[in-house]
């Protein structure tokens, strides 16, 4: 990936963050994706789960696995706790 590309933060791997990633998927940028867990969960199927019509690995796939034909992008776990626009910083809980 070449340092002179823009670079684009995207915080939370639910539907908005997957649909913002993919649609980058040919712009020639570089995506960062930032999560604190490493999965989409399909939330609305939860209750399935809970009363065992549905494994859980039905309604949860990784995003690795969701984004794994998109070169131009990365995925960071981590919480953001703070975000500074002015300077184009995120930091996450554990200091990155």
């Amino acid at each position: 990936m070449s340092g002179d590309l823009p670079r684009i933060v995207v915080i939370g791997g639910g539907f908005a963050g997957l649909y913002a990633v993919r649609g980058l998927r040919s712009a020639p940028v570089h995506v960062t994706l930032i999560d604190r867990h490493n999965h989409h969960l399909f939330a609305p199927l939860l209750y399935q789960v809970a009363t065992g019509a549905l494994a859980p690995a039905e309604i949860a796939q990784p995003l690795r696995a969701l984004l794994r034909r998109q070169a131009n992008m990365q995925i960071l776990l981590g919480k953001t706790i703070d975000l500074a626009p002015a300077n184009q910083r995120v930091r996450l809980e554990d200091g990155s």
